[in-house]
């Protein structure tokens, strides 16, 4: 089963608590949007897709992304094959 969160969902403190219970009972999740601005949930875990927009991935990463796509395309390979190596 998985759940999908994130756009609309607000980032009050009762929203965030909700997130932390949902996901920490599932065993995948994709999390987006408001989900990812709450900073609650562990974002480099191989069980969650994140989807971040340039912005959100930014904030993320620490990571200046670049405005030509194909730049972005390797700049969004790279990180996640980067934070998967930690896994396996």
């Amino acid at each position: 089963m998985w759940v999908v969160m994130g756009m609309g969902l607000g980032t009050a403190d009762e929203t965030g608590a909700a997130i932390q219970k949902i996901v920490s009972s599932m065993q995948e999740s994709v999390i987006d949007a408001d989900a990812l601005s709450l900073k609650l949930v562990p974002l480099l875990d191989p069980n969650i897709i994140i989807t971040p927009h340039a912005g959100e991935m930014k904030r993320l990463s620490g990571l200046d992304v670049p405005h030509e796509q194909k730049a972005r395309v390797e700049l969004v390979r790279n990180f996640a094959k980067d934070t998967m190596l930690q896994f396996y």
